[in-house]
């Protein structure tokens, strides 16, 4: 299991990047890495989790689920083709950017009840990229929504 200090330089990677030359105080597509942790775990399920402070707006599609085989009740949210460069990408991560609210009470004030979807431009901090060979999200905290 790999797990980085901060860096002695302050890179900018290139976005996808690859999280195991990436380092804490690195930024990919402007986000700031707060911890990055990568390598073999529970049952040498590959892996990796990486942090990312900056609050930054995106466009993209709003989805309520209610009682979700794997995540329970969430709200997800689906980047729009402009918005996915301003979220940062490993190069072996081959899913779909999505992620879920951390902070789900705010989210369901903001876009109503179970069921409810739509198109919004919000701004979100506290990007994770929480990717493992199993079924995982990654994750950010709504932080306003714009329009």
């Amino acid at each position: 299991m790999g797990s980085f200090v901060e860096g002695e330089i302050n890179r900018e990677l290139s976005n996808p990047f690859d999280c195991q030359e990436a380092k804490r105080n690195d930024t990919v597509a402007g986000m700031k890495i707060i911890s990055i942790d990568y390598g073999s775990y529970y049952k040498n399920i590959c892996g990796a989790n990486v942090e990312f402070s900056s609050k930054v707006a995106i466009t993209g599609t709003y989805e309520h689920w209610s009682e979700d085989e794997y995540f329970g009740d969430c709200v997800v949210f689906y980047p729009d083709e402009n918005s996915k460069n301003k979220l940062p990408k490993m190069i072996s991560d081959n899913r779909i950017i999505w992620f879920t609210f951390t902070n789900y009470k705010e989210a369901v004030q903001a876009f109503g009840s179970k069921g409810s979807e739509g198109i919004v431009t919000i701004v979100k901090n506290n990007y994770h990229i929480i990717w493992y060979e199993i079924e995982v999200s990654n994750t950010a905290k709504l932080v306003e929504v714009l329009q």
